[in-house]
Protein backbone atom coordinates (compact mmCIF):
# COMPACT_ATOMS: atom_id res chain seq x y z
CA UNK A 1 0.00 0.00 0.00
CA UNK A 2 2.82 2.38 0.90
CA UNK A 3 4.51 1.56 -2.41
CA UNK A 4 1.43 2.86 -4.29
CA UNK A 5 1.07 6.00 -2.18
CA UNK A 6 4.66 7.22 -2.65
CA UNK A 7 4.50 7.48 -6.50
CA UNK A 8 1.17 9.33 -6.21
CA UNK A 9 2.70 11.81 -3.76
CA UNK A 10 5.68 12.34 -6.08
CA UNK A 11 3.33 12.87 -9.05
CA UNK A 12 1.23 15.38 -7.13
CA UNK A 13 4.38 17.23 -6.10
CA UNK A 14 5.51 17.48 -9.72
CA UNK A 15 2.10 18.82 -10.79
CA UNK A 16 2.22 21.32 -7.95
CA UNK A 17 5.65 22.59 -9.02
CA UNK A 18 4.45 22.82 -12.65
CA UNK A 19 1.38 24.88 -11.82
CA UNK A 20 3.32 27.12 -9.45
CA UNK A 21 5.81 27.80 -12.26
CA UNK A 22 2.95 28.68 -14.59
CA UNK A 23 1.57 31.11 -12.06
CA UNK A 24 4.97 32.71 -11.46
CA UNK A 25 5.66 33.14 -15.19
CA UNK A 26 3.20 34.89 -17.46
CA UNK A 27 3.12 37.18 -20.48
CA UNK A 28 1.84 40.69 -21.00
CA UNK A 29 1.07 42.11 -24.42
CA UNK A 30 0.58 45.79 -25.17
CA UNK A 31 1.13 48.45 -27.84
CA UNK A 32 4.04 50.67 -26.96
CA UNK A 33 7.64 51.60 -27.59
CA UNK A 34 10.37 48.99 -27.89
CA UNK A 35 13.98 50.12 -27.39
CA UNK A 36 16.30 50.45 -30.37
CA UNK A 37 19.76 49.57 -29.10
CA UNK A 38 23.24 50.67 -30.05
CA UNK A 39 25.66 48.02 -28.84
CA UNK A 40 28.52 49.03 -26.58
CA UNK A 41 30.96 47.77 -29.22
CA UNK A 42 29.45 50.01 -31.91
CA UNK A 43 29.19 52.93 -29.49
CA UNK A 44 32.89 52.72 -28.71
CA UNK A 45 34.03 52.39 -32.31
CA UNK A 46 31.84 55.00 -34.00
CA UNK A 47 33.87 58.20 -33.57
CA UNK A 48 34.67 59.27 -37.13
CA UNK A 49 35.03 62.54 -39.04
CA UNK A 50 32.74 62.89 -42.06
CA UNK A 51 31.72 65.63 -44.49
CA UNK A 52 28.51 67.23 -45.75
CA UNK A 53 26.27 66.69 -42.74
CA UNK A 54 23.54 69.29 -42.34
CA UNK A 55 22.77 71.02 -39.05
CA UNK A 56 19.32 69.83 -37.93
CA UNK A 57 19.07 69.79 -34.14
CA UNK A 58 21.70 72.19 -32.75
CA UNK A 59 22.61 72.16 -29.11
CA UNK A 60 25.59 73.57 -27.23
CA UNK A 61 27.94 75.94 -29.10
CA UNK A 62 31.64 76.31 -28.29
CA UNK A 63 34.06 78.86 -29.84
CA UNK A 64 37.85 78.39 -29.96
CA UNK A 65 40.63 79.77 -32.19
CA UNK A 66 38.25 81.01 -34.91
CA UNK A 67 36.43 77.70 -34.98
CA UNK A 68 32.84 77.12 -33.94
CA UNK A 69 31.88 73.70 -32.54
CA UNK A 70 28.13 73.03 -32.58
CA UNK A 71 26.64 69.91 -31.00
CA UNK A 72 24.12 68.00 -33.11
CA UNK A 73 22.31 66.54 -30.11
CA UNK A 74 22.85 62.80 -29.65
CA UNK A 75 24.53 62.54 -33.08
CA UNK A 76 27.84 64.40 -33.23
CA UNK A 77 29.67 67.74 -33.50
CA UNK A 78 29.75 70.21 -36.40
CA UNK A 79 32.91 72.24 -36.96
CA UNK A 80 32.86 75.62 -38.75
CA UNK A 81 35.75 77.90 -39.70
CA UNK A 82 34.72 81.34 -38.46
CA UNK A 83 37.73 83.32 -39.71
CA UNK A 84 35.19 85.36 -41.66
CA UNK A 85 32.24 85.79 -39.26
CA UNK A 86 30.07 87.04 -42.10
CA UNK A 87 30.43 83.71 -43.89
CA UNK A 88 31.38 80.71 -41.70
CA UNK A 89 32.72 77.72 -43.63
CA UNK A 90 31.61 74.19 -42.82
CA UNK A 91 34.73 72.10 -42.16
CA UNK A 92 33.66 68.73 -40.78
CA UNK A 93 31.26 66.68 -38.71
CA UNK A 94 32.47 64.34 -35.98
CA UNK A 95 30.11 61.41 -35.40
CA UNK A 96 29.73 60.92 -31.65
CA UNK A 97 26.53 59.09 -30.60
CA UNK A 98 24.88 60.38 -27.45
CA UNK A 99 26.70 63.70 -27.27
CA UNK A 100 24.95 66.64 -25.60
CA UNK A 101 27.71 68.58 -23.85
CA UNK A 102 31.28 69.50 -24.78
CA UNK A 103 34.17 71.39 -23.21
CA UNK A 104 37.64 72.23 -24.57
CA UNK A 105 40.92 72.75 -22.71
CA UNK A 106 43.91 73.51 -24.90
CA UNK A 107 43.69 71.13 -27.83
CA UNK A 108 41.62 68.55 -25.97
CA UNK A 109 37.84 68.27 -26.16
CA UNK A 110 35.79 66.44 -23.54
CA UNK A 111 32.37 65.16 -24.60
CA UNK A 112 29.70 62.84 -23.26
CA UNK A 113 28.67 59.81 -25.31
CA UNK A 114 25.73 58.16 -23.53
CA UNK A 115 27.41 56.37 -20.61
CA UNK A 116 30.99 57.27 -21.58
CA UNK A 117 33.19 60.35 -21.32
CA UNK A 118 35.19 60.73 -24.55
CA UNK A 119 38.45 62.66 -25.01
CA UNK A 120 39.14 64.08 -28.49
CA UNK A 121 42.24 65.71 -29.99
CA UNK A 122 41.07 68.82 -31.90
CA UNK A 123 44.47 70.34 -32.67
CA UNK A 124 44.13 69.43 -36.36
CA UNK A 125 40.58 70.24 -37.47
CA UNK A 126 41.04 67.97 -40.49
CA UNK A 127 41.91 65.04 -38.24
CA UNK A 128 39.82 65.19 -35.08
CA UNK A 129 40.12 61.80 -33.38
CA UNK A 130 39.54 60.01 -30.09
CA UNK A 131 42.52 59.81 -27.74
CA UNK A 132 40.84 58.53 -24.60
CA UNK A 133 37.61 57.27 -23.10
CA UNK A 134 36.27 56.63 -19.60
CA UNK A 135 33.60 53.97 -19.98
CA UNK A 136 30.43 53.67 -17.87
CA UNK A 137 31.19 56.86 -15.95
CA UNK A 138 27.86 58.59 -16.74
CA UNK A 139 24.33 57.50 -15.74
CA UNK A 140 22.49 55.12 -18.05
CA UNK A 141 19.80 57.19 -19.76
CA UNK A 142 16.98 56.64 -22.23
CA UNK A 143 15.48 59.11 -24.72
CA UNK A 144 12.02 60.51 -24.09
CA UNK A 145 9.03 59.07 -25.95
CA UNK A 146 6.65 61.16 -28.04
CA UNK A 147 3.40 59.98 -26.43
CA UNK A 148 2.13 58.48 -23.19
CA UNK A 149 2.24 54.93 -24.54
CA UNK A 150 4.13 52.43 -22.35
CA UNK A 151 7.68 51.30 -23.02
CA UNK A 152 9.12 47.81 -23.14
CA UNK A 153 11.66 46.48 -20.67
CA UNK A 154 15.15 47.92 -21.25
CA UNK A 155 17.98 45.38 -21.17
CA UNK A 156 21.13 47.34 -20.39
CA UNK A 157 23.30 44.39 -21.38
CA UNK A 158 22.26 44.91 -25.03
CA UNK A 159 23.69 48.42 -25.19
CA UNK A 160 22.40 51.97 -24.93
CA UNK A 161 18.93 53.01 -26.10
CA UNK A 162 19.22 55.50 -28.93
CA UNK A 163 15.58 55.45 -30.10
CA UNK A 164 12.16 53.84 -29.64
CA UNK A 165 10.14 51.76 -32.12
CA UNK A 166 6.34 51.74 -31.93
CA UNK A 167 5.05 48.16 -32.07
CA UNK A 168 3.04 45.47 -30.30
CA UNK A 169 5.19 44.22 -27.44
CA UNK A 170 4.96 40.82 -25.75
CA UNK A 171 7.02 40.44 -22.61
CA UNK A 172 7.52 37.57 -20.23
CA UNK A 173 7.09 38.43 -16.56
CA UNK A 174 8.43 36.14 -13.86
CA UNK A 175 7.88 36.37 -10.12
CA UNK A 176 6.63 39.93 -10.47
CA UNK A 177 3.53 40.89 -8.46
CA UNK A 178 3.15 44.11 -10.49
CA UNK A 179 3.75 43.24 -14.18
CA UNK A 180 2.52 46.57 -15.51
CA UNK A 181 4.12 48.50 -18.38
CA UNK A 182 5.66 51.91 -17.74
CA UNK A 183 4.14 55.12 -19.10
CA UNK A 184 6.02 58.41 -19.49
CA UNK A 185 3.81 61.38 -18.65
CA UNK A 186 4.99 64.92 -17.94
CA UNK A 187 8.57 63.82 -17.35
CA UNK A 188 7.57 61.06 -14.91
CA UNK A 189 7.25 57.31 -15.27
CA UNK A 190 3.94 55.86 -14.13
CA UNK A 191 2.71 52.29 -13.76
CA UNK A 192 -0.76 51.00 -14.68
CA UNK A 193 -1.37 51.03 -10.93
CA UNK A 194 0.15 54.34 -9.96
CA UNK A 195 0.43 53.62 -6.24
CA UNK A 196 2.46 50.44 -6.67
CA UNK A 197 5.69 52.41 -7.12
CA UNK A 198 7.05 55.78 -6.11
CA UNK A 199 8.86 57.48 -8.97
CA UNK A 200 11.26 60.36 -9.44
CA UNK A 201 12.83 61.70 -12.64
CA UNK A 202 16.13 63.50 -13.10
CA UNK A 203 18.32 64.68 -15.95
CA UNK A 204 21.77 63.20 -16.40
CA UNK A 205 24.90 64.85 -17.68
CA UNK A 206 23.78 63.69 -21.12
CA UNK A 207 20.67 65.84 -20.82
CA UNK A 208 18.24 62.91 -21.01
CA UNK A 209 15.80 61.92 -18.27
CA UNK A 210 16.52 58.83 -16.23
CA UNK A 211 14.40 57.22 -13.59
CA UNK A 212 14.55 55.87 -10.07
CA UNK A 213 11.82 53.36 -9.17
CA UNK A 214 11.37 52.32 -5.54
CA UNK A 215 8.88 49.74 -4.36
CA UNK A 216 6.21 50.86 -1.92
CA UNK A 217 5.61 47.99 0.52
CA UNK A 218 2.36 49.59 1.59
CA UNK A 219 0.65 48.67 -1.70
Amino acid sequence: MKAKIIPIIVLLALFSVFFMSCEDSTYKEFKGYAPVYLSYKDLRSSVTEVQNVDLKNPGKIYFKDNYIFIVEELEGIHVYDNANPASPVKKAFVKLPGVVDISISGNIMYADSYVDLVVLDVQNIDDIHEVGRVIDILPYTVPATKTDLPTAYVDRDKGVVRDWELKTIKERVENNPNPYPIYYRGGFALMDKANSFSVSSEVSGSGVSYLYLSFNPGF
